[in-house]
């Protein structure tokens, strides 16, 4: 089964029909132009970890190899991670095994199926897989995120799926045990519909793990945050679990407040673009080059007791 092929029967078995040359994005004919030569391997062997592992038995052809690093590079770029695929080690922007480790004993993922809002290119997915969860659904408006995550599971064939849709008023409701919003509030207008739509999604007794920047009050940034274009409000974590209670959730928690560093996230191979350390002040890295706080972000989970309609 070529690429397409198997992309196409990956997205039908979670539940979508829709197809990749459906999609308009400019880059989109080359990372397929590339994609469509991936050689074909045998025996693939899979591993999660703090580095996700696709790997071989057997040694690969030189010219193999190439076409690989090629796909790789193709891709770029990477901004989850890290992997390592046939051992081309993927030095993703963010080392998210860094996140993961904060909130992995927090949660029971056994048998669970989960909802990954934003998921990017799958990283999480594979660990939650790791877990124990039944299934993970990835939901990514970037194109580039879901090119990434097929490639990976072109070989790795794992139930963990990221489909090229945005998450927005009845677009993907199912009852899901888990939902995951990661990175995701503070790039919405309106937090509260966000958050009713996440609701949606859950079974009445599921679990929302929710993380995202936070300041000490609500900040309402008038042009960029942290060089990012399309953040609203960087909400306070009061001002999360009071909309939370709103809307019935119980056993609300706040199980981490971290900063953002630049071993988290950072320059590398396979991101040379702008990072953390561009989105800092460079006199005073305890504020971005607006002038705002710079970033700390916060994991709040919480239990459904409403199912919406």
């Amino acid at each position: 089964m070529n690429f397409v092929e198997r992309l196409h029967a990956n997205w039908k078995r979670f539940g979508f029909n829709g197809r990749i040359d459906q999609i308009r994005h400019g880059d989109l004919s080359r990372w397929l132009e590339v994609l469509k030569d991936l050689p074909q391997i045998q025996n693939v062997r899979f591993r999660g970890g703090e580095v996700v592992h696709t790997s071989s038995p057997e040694k690969l052809a030189c010219s193999d190899r190439a076409i690989l690093d090629h796909a790789v590079r193709a891709l770029i770029p990477w901004r989850k991670g890290p992997f390592s695929f046939f051992d081309i080690e993927i030095d993703a922007e963010w080392r998210s095994d860094y996140k993961w480790s904060r909130l992995a004993k927090h949660v029971d993922l056994k048998s669970k199926r989960v909802l990954d809002v934003g998921s990017g290119n799958g990283y999480f997915g594979y660990r939650m897989l790791e877990a124990g969860a039944k299934s993970v659904t990835g939901l990514d408006s970037s194109i580039l995120a879901v090119m990434q995550n097929a490639l990976i599971n072109h070989y790795a064939s794992q139930e963990n799926v990221v489909l090229p849709l945005r998450f927005e008023t009845g677009s993907w409701i199912q009852n899901y045990d888990m939902v995951f919003s990661m990175g995701v509030l503070y790039h919405q207008r309106d937090h509260d519909s966000h958050l009713r739509e996440l609701q949606r999604s859950l079974r009445v007794g599921g679990t929302l793990v929710l993380e995202s920047i936070v300041a000490e009050n609500p900040l309402y940034p008038t042009d960029r945050y942290a060089r990012m274009r399309n953040v609203w409000c960087i909400p306070s974590v009061s001002t999360i679990t009071q909309a939370l209670a709103k809307l019935g959730f119980t056993n609300r928690r706040v199980v981490n407040v971290s900063a953002t560093t630049s071993k988290e996230q950072r320059r590398t191979k396979h991101m040379p673009f702008e990072s953390l350390a561009d989105a800092l002040s460079a006199t005073d890295p305890s504020v971005t080059v607006e002038g705002h706080p710079a970033p700390q972000r916060a994991i709040i989970l919480a239990e459904n007791t409403r199912k919406l309609t």
